[in-house]
């Protein structure tokens, strides 16, 4: 019995040696499990953060994308500040230009208006002067205030040359078109259809062409003198100055046809 007893109690020491044993290998293995994981989190974290992962080709693409589109915008909100700007300053030029043009156009009118009276009446002296030198015998001169016959078509007045109430001869004024412009003439027809002569209002000849055959002592204008309306056509034009003399020509004998419209005319009465 003794014998049974003792190994009885072998056994239950030895396995309460086994059971502390076995505890301490196990708070152990808990202590290297519990002290591992936060090594191994401290490690994770670590190379987290020292590992940098190249982009990928996609996120380089991405990345290339984002930057272009960033610059066309910055492009376009400087395009469009600069077409404002343009926008405006042309705006601005286009009042300054209309203001321009407007002062101008107001200068104009008002030379023109202060002008006009003066060159009017300028014209108005010479046809008087050119009138009574044409018709030195009319004791007063009336401006025609009929209807001007069709043929006149060049025909701007006519005025009727009286001696003592009678009419003597009719003065006629007209233009036409020569070589560097209009020529502006009065030409005088007594009623008898003989031509007293021509006297130049105005004219744009060219100077030392046509200009010359219009001067009082040239060859062309004195032809005319005392010549018949009828025989307009034996004048002879000056050299050089044919367009110019052919223009004269064809103003003498407009108004010839005028003059013997208005004889006739008052013969009828």
């Amino acid at each position: 019995m003794s014998v049974n007893n003792e190994e009885k109690n072998i056994e239950i020491v030895e396995s309460e040696v086994l059971e502390t044993e076995l505890s301490e290998k196990e708070k152990e293995s808990v202590s290297v499990k519990s002290m591992e994981i936060p090594v191994s989190e401290l490690l994770g974290e670590k190379t987290g953060v020292e590992e940098k992962k190249e982009p990928s080709e996609r996120e380089k693409e991405l990345s290339e994308k984002g930057k272009k589109s960033s610059e066309k915008k910055k492009f376009k909100l400087s395009s469009g500040a600069l077409s404002k700007v343009f926008s405006l300053s042309n705006i601005l030029l286009g009042l300054r230009l209309c203001v321009i043009v407007a002062a101008v156009v107001f200068a104009l009118a008002a030379v023109n208006y202060f002008t006009s009276p003066v060159i009017k009446g300028n014209e108005e002296e010479k046809g008087n002067v050119a009138r009574s030198a044409l018709v030195p015998d009319a004791t007063s001169f009336s401006l025609y205030e009929g209807d001007i016959p069709e043929s006149g078509r060049n025909v701007s007045e006519i005025y009727v040359a009286e001696q003592n109430g009678d009419t003597i001869a009719y003065c006629v004024g007209i233009t036409t078109a020569g070589f560097g412009g209009d020529i502006d003439l009065v030409v005088a027809i007594r009623v008898d259809m003989s031509i007293l002569g021509i006297k130049v209002i105005s004219h744009s000849e060219t100077v030392g062409i046509g200009a010359s055959a219009l001067e009082e002592d040239a060859a062309l204008l004195p032809q005319f003198s005392g010549l018949p309306a009828s025989s307009v056509d034996n004048v002879t034009a000056v050299s050089g100055a044919t367009v110019t003399s052919n223009a004269v020509k064809s103003c003498v004998e407009e108004a010839a046809v005028v003059v013997n419209a208005l004889v006739k005319g008052a013969d009828s009465e």
